[in-house]
């Protein structure tokens, strides 16, 4: 085995880890006080900070339905939230791509349209598996791959 900085993998890793912990400690050092992270606002959230901190947590959470919105977040307006994404991406799947936060959307669109068809794959996978098993299914179960049951913040934030 080769040292950490000869696998750009694990570099990639804990370049990611470190820059959560960073982003976690910045958004929390407010001046109100810390605001707890609310997964299903913050991901929509326009701020980077708080996008970042929930993206943050989905890592740790490993909650796969964000998995979509992850996707989304490859195109935010903010290099770093797309890098969290895409880091967040790439350890919640197992799959590495060479995804490149910091280029043109020219040069991250064929990789963000990779990610899209991949979700694609696995949702039709998912769906063709519980049809086989859906006299067991319980009614409102979703897979990893479903969207997630929000469509954006609650109306007056839910903070």
């Amino acid at each position: 085995m080769g040292s950490a900085s000869q696998r750009p993998g694990v570099v990639c890793r804990l370049r990611f880890a470190a820059g959560a912990v960073l982003l976690l400690l910045a958004a929390c050092a407010g001046a109100e006080g810390p605001r707890p992270v609310v997964v299903e606002n913050d991901l929509f959230d326009p701020n980077p900070s708080r996008k970042s901190a929930a993206i943050a947590a989905v890592s740790a959470s490993r909650d796969m339905q964000w998995i979509p919105r992850l996707i989304q977040l490859l195109d935010d307006t903010d290099p770093a939230v797309r890098a969290l994404a895409n880091s967040t991406l790439e350890s919640l799947t197992g799959r590495e791509t060479p995804y490149a936060a910091y280029a043109s959307a020219d040069e991250r669109r064929p990789h963000v349209e990779d990610w899209q068809a991949w979700l694609a794959t696995q949702r039709s996978s998912a769906v063709s598996s519980s049809d086989a098993d859906a006299p067991n299914a319980r009614a409102g179960d979703t897979t990893p791959w479903s969207e997630p049951r929000v469509d954006g913040p609650s109306p007056g934030g839910g903070r």
